[in-house]
């Protein structure tokens, strides 16, 4: 019961499932109307100005994505074991044993602990430059009146299925 409230019933799923494909064109024609096209950029410019080469947010988040995933993957108690492995280490152990196994190979191990420092402060200086171009580009400004838009234009058009979930969620 909770599961079905907190997700809804496989109808509402399903209903979100029909509409999902026109939420992804919705995002689509946000992102490619020119208005964002001109000021994400101008967004780019800015931070190459700061010493930063992205096209896109989507390029920054994949960047810092790459540069981090030494470090993720540093913390993987299973790191070399395969999925049989793991189920087989598992069995053998006891709940206080998995327990100990986990807080014995959690964290970030120390000769990854000069990695994340720089990590740390190039993704700080990153979000100030982000940050401060954002903000000179007016992008956030323009995303939001696009947005709304485009919403408006997308709500019009699906709202008897907006409606129906709605309903079907008790809202």
């Amino acid at each position: 019961g909770e599961a079905e409230r907190e997700l809804g019933t496989f109808d509402q799923q399903e209903a979100w499932m029909e509409l999902e494909p026109e939420f992804s064109a919705l995002w689509e024609r946000i992102e490619n109307d020119p208005r964002m096209v001109a000021a994400s950029r101008e967004w780019s410019s800015c931070l190459a100005d700061a010493g930063y080469a992205f096209n896109s947010q989507e390029d920054l988040w994949r960047d810092l994505d790459e540069r981090m995933m030494p470090i993720w993957e540093s913390q993987d108690p299973f790191a070399g074991m395969s999925p049989p492995e793991i189920d087989a280490l598992m069995e053998q152990m006891t709940p206080e044993e998995q327990d100990a196994y986990f807080q014995e190979h959690s964290g970030i191990p120390p000769e990854m602990q000069d990695q994340l420092a720089e990590l740390q402060e190039y993704e700080l200086a990153l979000a100030r430059a982000d940050f401060d171009c954002k903000k000179e580009v007016g992008l956030e400004d323009i995303r939001f009146d696009v947005q709304v838009e485009y919403e408006q234009e997308f709500v019009e058009q699906h709202g008897e299925e907006l409606s129906a979930l709605r309903e079907a969620e008790g809202r």
